[in-house]
């Protein structure tokens, strides 16, 4: 071996040890202690409200994953039920529809009951955690709110008073609020059933302005709120924004006294 290659064996092997050896790993620069502290300092704003939103948007998720899988599931059921079920040979002619009952009914049960049971659930969740963050709002402000008009929702007053304390209006949230609070109502106090409930044309009218919301027409009670899957968890999750967002503007501004 000449001595221009035997110099480039020795190059590969120490290149060869180099590349195997174990690469350090190079992580986020620490903070510095002014750093520290001044994260520290930050404040939380709705903290409290922020996870009981979070509970809500995490129960709704779950629930819709778990019902898409147990419909599937309970599905395949119903479809070995059905293939199972035998009548005598002079019923024959009424087996098909026999079989198409049993699966119309394990997806009407859950394409209707289970379901809507699940975001009904949701919008008094959801609606509680923004009553209970209005009322604290309520007990910090730095100068008294108007009178409330008469059948207007304590929370939309509140949200509607402190809309007008911000540069970021909330006009949206205000209407928003105002609506899911009316089908909030229709749903305790008649289970959703539009048309035995009171304010049967305040519902409608709700229902058809918020983003998957509507009604449905049930075969035994009639027409009833009817809710999307992940209708609920959007509003939700739109609150966990605007809701802090609020808590600071106000905290901020003089709107809260702290």
């Amino acid at each position: 071996m000449n001595k221009a290659a035997a110099e480039r064996t020795r190059f590969e092997a120490r290149l060869g040890r180099l590349q195997r050896l174990k690469r350090p790993k190079v992580g986020p620069m620490p903070l510095t202690l002014e750093q520290l502290q001044r994260l520290l300092d930050e404040p939380i704003y709705s903290w409290d409200v922020s996870n009981l939103l979070s509970g809500t948007v995490d129960f709704l998720e779950f629930s819709e994953h778990n019902l898409a899988w147990q419909r599937r599931r309970e599905l395949q059921r119903a479809q070995e039920r059905a293939n199972a079920l035998k009548f005598a040979p002079e019923d024959d002619h009424l087996l098909p529809r026999a079989r198409e009952q049993i699966i119309e009914s394990a997806e009407l049960r859950f394409d209707i009951g289970l379901s809507q049971s699940v975001r009904y659930s949701g919008v008094i969740a959801f609606v509680t955690a923004v009553e209970w963050c209005m009322s604290l709002f309520a007990k910090r402000l730095s100068s008294p709110i108007s009178v409330k008009p008469r059948g207007e929702n304590e929370a939309v007053h509140m949200l509607n008073h402190l809309d007008g304390k911000i540069a970021h209006r909330l006009a949206g949230e205000v209407l928003a609020l105002r609506q899911i609070v009316v089908i909030r109502n229709c749903i305790v106090h008649a289970a959703g059933v539009i048309g035995s409930y009171r304010y049967e044309a305040g519902v409608r009218k709700a229902l058809a302005s918020l983003k998957g919301f509507g009604v449905s027409d049930d075969p035994i009670l009639g027409a009833m709120v009817h809710i999307d899957p992940h209708a609920v968890d959007a509003l939700a999750h739109q609150a966990l924004v605007w809701v802090p967002a609020l808590d600071k503007e106000c905290s901020l501004n003089g709107t809260f006294t702290k």
